[in-house]
């Protein structure tokens, strides 16, 4: 009996140790020579929202390079314009650009009826919905504004909520599309003082992944990209680390991404933070990413008080 259980035991361990190294076999071949597949196999035109600065804008960018026309939707026409000479300069004018002014935090049914008429015209291939908002800064729930709330529901949920439902008949009938969803580590991982952002960057999350599983049969292709810190405006980190690319390298490796993993962290280094918070017990995790944002709190709290 005893021979029986360290034998099963063995086997268990052998299994266990097979599948991890099987894991870490495919994470590095993802990461070094697996091929990256053509982003214009689902359309000509990229979407992006949110395209005028750090995450989105670097998405546009890398779609032009890739041979793509990129379509910009952000709420200042002025930054459109900015970021349309940019990529008109960069691409060399070899690809199309075209830009609408949109605030999402005020947008209503005729706002997304006007997105699906001005997007009717061409071939949306991918749609990025970015365009998101955080708290001003990590804060109690019950101190948190409620417009900040409003908007971080209008933002984060509806708009990508709306474009996903206005996107979804055009890649439908010609059974091909791919649609790129923004989470946020914050949203598969405990976010306290970041609550009301946290929750709807998992609505993101969750959204994206019950979608690629309703219509994989159906040529469309939906993933959902959880970053943890990136040198955007949102996060405040200005110095690229190790654990922080800038938004050009996080996003030229996310898009390598795009056709193969549903839910992916974006970066390597991402992915590995996000594997291993799943294996820390909560009772370690959980106060230690409190105490994290409890500094956090306390540094621009201090900041303001000495403007």
């Amino acid at each position: 009996m005893v021979i029986t259980l360290v034998n099963a035991l063995a086997v268990a361990g052998m299994l266990v140790g097979l599948r991890y190294a099987y894991i870490l076999a495919y994470f590095i071949y993802r990461i070094t020579v697996r091929p990256q597949l053509s982003l214009t196999r689902y359309g000509s035109w990229a979407v992006v929202t949110g395209s005028t600065d750090g995450i989105g804008k670097a998405y546009a960018l890398q779609f032009a390079k890739k041979g793509l026309n990129v379509f910009l939707i952000s709420r200042s026409a002025d930054k459109l314009k900015e970021v349309k000479s940019e990529i008109e300069t960069v691409s060399k004018n070899k690809v199309e650009v075209r830009t609408m002014a949109v605030d999402f935090s005020k947008a209503d049914k005729s706002t997304y009826q006007d997105i699906q008429n001005q997007l009717s015209s061409i071939d949306v291939g991918i749609l990025v919905n970015n365009v998101g908002v955080s708290y001003e800064h990590c804060e109690f729930f019950h101190d948190v504004d409620d417009q900040v709330i409003d908007n971080l529901i209008k933002i984060n949920i509806s708009a990508t909520t709306y474009m996903t439902k206005h996107a979804l008949p055009a890649m439908l009938k010609k059974g091909k599309g791919c649609i790129v969803n923004i989470s946020s580590i914050s949203g598969v991982a405990p976010a306290p003082l970041l609550t009301a952002y946290g929750a709807s960057k998992a609505y993101v999350d969750h959204f994206s992944r019950m979608l690629a599983i309703e219509y994989a049969g159906k040529g469309i292709f939906v993933q959902s990209v959880t970053p943890a810190f990136v040198t955007t405006k949102m996060s405040r980190f200005r110095r690229a680390t190790m654990t922080i690319p800038t938004t050009d390298a996080f996003v030229r490796s996310a898009i390598r991404t795009i056709g193969y993993e549903r839910s992916v962290a974006g970066f390597w280094v991402h992915d590995i933070m996000r594997e291993v918070q799943g294996y820390i017990p909560a009772a370690i995790l959980e106060p230690k990413i409190l105490q994290q944002h409890l500094a956090f709190r306390k540094k621009y709290l201090a900041t303001r008080k000495g403007q």
